[in-house]
């Protein structure tokens, strides 16, 4: 009967070892699963996230370009200002000059008219 005891003994430490091998399976497994859902979870967020900084990456590269084009835009414009500004000083000193030169053409008819004034009583008083 000893023998049979010590099977017994034997045979319920074995059953406790199982079921806490069992035990310590079913927490692995739920550990597995739950680092299965975390890694899964965040392998879909790494994804989103590269697809984010792509199209950031291109959006930059479209801004890029929009201000790119946009200060060369300017440029130009600045230097058609600059050729205009230019041209307007230019005709403004042609007018000034012409002005000038009608009144001097002016003070010039005068004097014309004066000395030929001065001639015609000249030339009354000599005849």
């Amino acid at each position: 009967m000893a023998l049979f005891d010590s099977i017994n003994i034997a045979q319920v430490d074995f059953d406790g070892e199982v079921s806490k091998l069992r035990a310590q399976i079913d927490e692995s497994r739920t550990q597995y699963l739950f680092l299965q859902s975390a890694f899964d979870a965040l392998s879909h967020e790494h994804e989103s996230c590269k697809a984010e900084l792509e199209s950031l990456k291109q959006a930059h590269k479209n801004q890029q370009h929009q201000l790119n084009t946009a200060l060369e835009k300017v440029n130009s414009l600045q230097d058609q200002l600059m050729e205009e500004g230019a041209a307007a000083r230019a005709q403004a000193e042609t007018q000034v000059r012409l002005i000038e030169l009608l009144e001097r053409e002016e003070m010039l008819k005068e004097q014309l008219r004066r000395e030929g004034e001065h001639a015609d009583r000249l030339d009354m008083n000599l005849t």
